[in-house]
Order: structure tokens, then sequence, then C-alpha cells
């Protein structure tokens, strides 16, 4: 159903990519490739998404999104806590497992796919 939606999308808008994590992703591959889909994986280990972090909020200080009132996404960003690693990289992550930052968690991984690039930051290292 996932993959069928996102082809709809594809008729609609001009997708470039579509980001996902690497956990469970054989179906959903699997599905996306008879849709012709353009998928990537994304992942959510502070390495990679700490510049989608830092993407997403540079924009949202430069209030280049409108959120509206989309309570899923308002929920999202308010139960959304920061988590920092020993050199200043950012992760959302949540206090409870009750607390879903999932919409949060999709918009910081397409932010960065539209505009960053998906490597490590200590790639350079």
């Amino acid at each position: 159903m996932i993959a069928e939606t996102m082809a709809r999308a594809g008729e609609e808008f001009s997708i470039q990519e579509i980001a996902f994590d690497r956990y469970g992703d054989t179906a959903i591959l699997e599905r996306a490739a008879q849709h012709g889909l353009p998928m990537i994986r994304y992942s959510q280990g502070i390495s990679v998404m700490g510049p989608g972090c830092q993407m997403w909020q540079q924009m949202w200080v430069g209030r280049k999104f409108v959120l509206g009132d989309d309570p899923v996404m308002r929920n999202a960003c308010s139960v959304a806590i920061p988590v920092r690693d020993s050199n200043g990289n950012i992760k959302v992550n949540k206090a409870k497992r009750n607390h879903i930052i999932d919409p949060l968690v999709a918009a910081i991984m397409a932010v960065h796919v539209w505009g960053g690039e998906q490597r490590s930051v200590y790639a350079d290292l």
C-alpha cells in the first residue's frame, strides 16, 4: 500500500529520490522497484542524520517551513528531543516509547536528501 501511494504521488509530483531507513527494507524495495520509484537508503545514525538535522534546524529558524495546523507534525516536533554526540552532531529521539516522531524524522530525511550530501560526517577523518 505504501509503494502504491508513493507511485500515485509520483504521477502528480516529480519525485527525484525517496529516502528510507535501512531497517527491514527488503519488502518496500521490491514493491517500490515494481513501480520504478527512485529509492535511496538513509542511515538514521547520528553521523548521517546529524547534517540532516542541522539543515532542518537552519530552515526552521530561517522560517522556510510552514506547518500550519498539522496536529501530527506539531506533536512530533513537540515530543522530539535533541541528542548530541561528543562532536556536536544532533539527531532527534523520543523520551517515551509512546511518543511518535516519525513525521519529523521523515521530514528531516526528505530535506537532507533534497539539499544535502547523505554521507557520514566522519567520512573525511
